[in-house]
């Protein structure tokens, strides 16, 4: 058995494969090959698919799926196939920070002695707020070793609505003995890994968070999650979590629903485009009564007004939250935020118009 399973879920993107393969896979398999194995699941249409098989080698453990099982399907199917004593489930476009990722196959080995299932890895965005870690230990508000119950119950006052929200920051000890409950229970589910990952662990497992940052998550223009399904299930999610760990959640589906304000916020203003959220405001919007909070009520009148008038109050809004976290409070630095927020997205709109 070897120590940790990297698994990669893609569809129809032979380029960010390469790319994934040349800066990071090949080096991967070069220094710990006796220590990974990489698995690969693959949607694609069978010419993108032959064109993938052919980047990847045969060190890389490659599986065609017979047909288009979807992303949830994708993710189940990358965990069935995987046999490490950790898995890593990656994204076909993350950039992997070398140095980071020596950090952590320097500490699995620790991890793997002393029972600790599941390492908790920094990430930073290649976006407008490059320089902000998230998934830490301070943005969490938990010590650097902790247990999942902790995690979880810490959603009630931290930025974070539920851990493994991005599936690449964390690494999780293999246990397949509720894969298919998971499976069943949450078919279909946008964000699949976080049950599945949950049912690899216990409360009392043991959490660590690594310092290095390892992921450089690539900002994506469009975006093919839908909001309101996003909203969903993530609701789902955060109901099975009350139900089976007995954590009070209500604040965490606060935070949810003011995150899918932000989101739609952001469509609506340019800086990102979601699949159908021009068709979902309302229906969004329908959800505010169980959420009557100030800053919600705000993010609400926002996403109700007219594209020409919520715009300049809404990144004047972000332009505030960026200088927060990068604690930077003053009027020079919203300003200047704000400049270049208006700017990357006039570059956006000439590109994908």
């Amino acid at each position: 058995m070897t120590l940790l399973s990297i698994c990669i879920p893609t569809y129809n993107r032979p380029e960010q494969v390469k790319n994934l393969y040349k800066t990071f896979l090949s080096r991967a398999l070069q220094e710990y090959g006796s220590q990974i194995d990489i698995i690969v699941c693959d949607n694609s249409d069978d010419e993108k698919a032959c064109l993938n098989q052919s980047i990847l080698g045969s060190k890389v453990h490659y599986h065609k799926n017979k047909a288009n099982i979807g992303f949830y399907g994708n993710i189940i199917q990358c965990t069935k196939l995987a046999d490490g004593q950790f898995i890593w489930i990656i994204s076909d476009d993350d950039i992997i920070l070398w140095d980071g990722f020596q950090s952590l196959m320097d500490y699995l080995s620790h991890a793997s002695n002393e029972c600790i299932d599941c390492i908790m890895l920094p990430y930073r965005n290649d976006d407008f707020n490059k320089n902000e870690i998230l998934n830490d230990q301070h943005e969490w508000g938990v010590e650097k070793d902790t247990n999942l119950l902790t995690l979880l119950n810490a959603v009630r006052y931290s930025y974070n609505h539920a851990p493994f929200c991005l599936f690449s920051t964390a690494v999780i000890r293999l246990d397949k003995k509720r894969l298919d409950w998971a499976a069943n229970e949450f078919r279909d589910n946008v964000m699949i890994q976080i049950p599945l990952f949950l049912c690899m662990l216990k409360p009392e497992s043991k959490l660590r968070f690594l310092d290095e940052i390892i992921i450089q998550y690539a900002a994506d223009y469009h975006i093919q999650v839908q909001l309101l399904a996003f909203y969903k299930d993530m609701k789902d999610i955060l109901l099975f979590i009350r139900k089976e760990y007995g954590v009070d959640v209500k604040e965490a589906l606060d935070l949810l629903y003011n995150k899918v304000l932000s989101l739609l916020l952001s469509h609506r203003v340019g800086i990102c485009n979601y699949k159908n959220a021009d068709t979902q405001r309302w229906p969004i919007l329908a959800g505010l009564p169980q959420h009557l909070h100030i800053k919600t009520i705000i993010l609400a009148l926002l996403v109700a007004m007219p594209r020409i008038l919520m715009k300049i109050p809404y990144l004047f809004y972000l332009s505030i939250h960026y200088a927060y976290a990068s604690r930077e409070i003053s009027i020079k630095k919203v300003i200047t935020n704000y400049n270049t927020l208006y700017h990357s997205i006039s570059i956006k709109n000439k590109e994908y118009r």
